[in-house]
């Protein structure tokens, strides 16, 4: 069955997840043959060591850790079946849900004669296997020890390798082991001189950090800009005065912007992916698509464009601003915001082609500042070199462009 359809099954209660693993096995050419694509796993574990009084046990610290997953079908008078896969997907459902479960996926692992024991009994549910998780804490005394820096549960504080007891008991201003201390005779001070609650220390040896450019005021962390040169407006400025050349002032300044075309312009180009459910209200704020797209990608931030059916709404499309994409869900899944850079939010047919428009995020100097880069955001800017107009949103990308149709000459006798 479909990804999607797996997972209705256990969020709708048609299969009760708890302390129970399902494994989606699905029928594929030639019969009997299917695949393996994902698994369930129940958060809850059914016993613990043989005791199933530990059944309401909470595995949230094991399952989230998991990378492979490892089972075996036995198969009597036959080969069995060795199953040792790496996860490449992982969620979590739970929320309201009365079971939560987590849900992996990996390559799809091809299975033979699944119509047949021992992959089900009669009361459709499969054998009993043993499957291993990897990695997996075998020393739980450590996770529960003093040790364990994530619980803070130490009994005692251990001692300083840098610190030393400062002994003011008797006089507040000169402590009276003060040739101790200066003689590097003192005792090891009992303080608490780990750093793990230290954002940047843990970060950079545990947890990680991840960043992209909506989260970091909207500059990327790297990038490799090409410059031109150009004239900055507001956004409200009308295009009939940017483009007039008998304005008497002009304030001509270098730009950078991030693209590999030479000058920013409005661009779009086809995804490969089309919308897999009509959209029949301006105001639906997801979209479903018919595969994952197969010329560039689709990530946060990135701006959709599809054409309108409606001739009468201007401009001919409506620009969509992701906000999250679903590639786990099949079909996959986009949550936009609609009507972005001042398109209207209309209608539009199952099978309509969606685009991606390129991405030109722009920047000025700020010299006065050091040489301080900042977004041109939310402004108009006629591009030297091609007389064109165009229009960035909040985070600098070009949304909109305008092409100036006359240019006035001067002409003496």
């Amino acid at each position: 069955m479909t990804e999607a359809a797996f997972i209705f099954m256990h969020t709708d209660a048609i299969v009760n997840p708890s302390t129970k693993v399902s494994i989606n096995i699905t029928a594929t050419n030639p019969s009997p043959n299917g695949q393996i694509t994902s698994i369930v796993i129940g958060r809850n574990a059914f016993s613990i060591n043989g005791d199933t009084n530990a059944g309401n046990t909470n595995l949230n610290s094991v399952l989230e850790q998991v990378e492979r997953i490892k089972f075996t079908f036995v198969i009597d008078g036959g080969d069995n079946i060795e199953f040792d896969e790496e996860i490449i997907n992982r969620a979590f459902y739970g929320g309201t849900l009365p079971n939560p479960f987590f849900y992996f996926q990996f390559t799809p692992v091809i299975v033979p004669d699944i119509e047949n024991p021992p992959y089900v009994t009669e009361l459709f549910e499969y054998q009993p296997i043993q499957i291993t998780l990897t990695p997996y804490l075998l020393d739980i005394t450590f996770g529960f020890s003093e040790y364990n820096a994530t619980i803070s549960n130490a009994q005692e504080n251990r001692k300083s390798e840098i610190r030393v007891e400062s002994n003011r008991v008797e006089d507040s201003t000169l402590p009276t082991n003060w040739e101790a201390i200066i003689s590097g005779s003192a005792f090891p001070a009992t303080i608490q001189d780990s750093l793990y609650n230290d954002t940047g220390w843990t970060n950079g040896r545990y947890d990680g950090s991840i960043i992209n450019s909506r989260g970091n005021a909207g500059v990327s962390p790297a990038f490799a800009g090409v410059p031109f040169q150009g004239e900055v407006f507001t956004a409200d400025t009308q295009n009939a005065y940017i483009c007039s050349s008998t304005r008497r002032e002009t304030d001509i300044v270098e730009l950078l912007h991030t693209s590999t075309n030479l000058l920013p312009s409005f661009i779009s180009g086809s995804s490969g992916a089309i919308l897999n459910t009509a959209i029949t209200d301006p105001i639906t704020q997801t979209l479903e698509l018919d595969q994952l797209p197969t010329t560039g990608s689709i990530e946060q931030g990135t701006i959709l464009l599809i054409e309108n059916q409606d001739p009468a709404v201007k401009p001919g499309y409506e620009l969509f601003l992701v906000k999250s994409f679903n590639n786990i869900l099949s079909p996959p899944t986009v949550e936009v915001e609609r009507g972005y850079g001042n398109t209207t939010g209309t209608n539009h047919l199952i099978s309509a082609p969606v685009f991606t428009v390129a991405p030109f995020d722009i920047f000025t100097f700020e010299r006065d500042r050091g040489n301080y880069i900042r977004l041109v955001s939310n402004a108009k800017i006629l591009v030297q070199g091609n007389n064109t107009v165009v229009d960035t949103d909040k985070f600098g990308n070009v949304v909109d462009q305008f092409e100036c149709q006359f240019i006035e000459y001067i002409v003496t006798d």
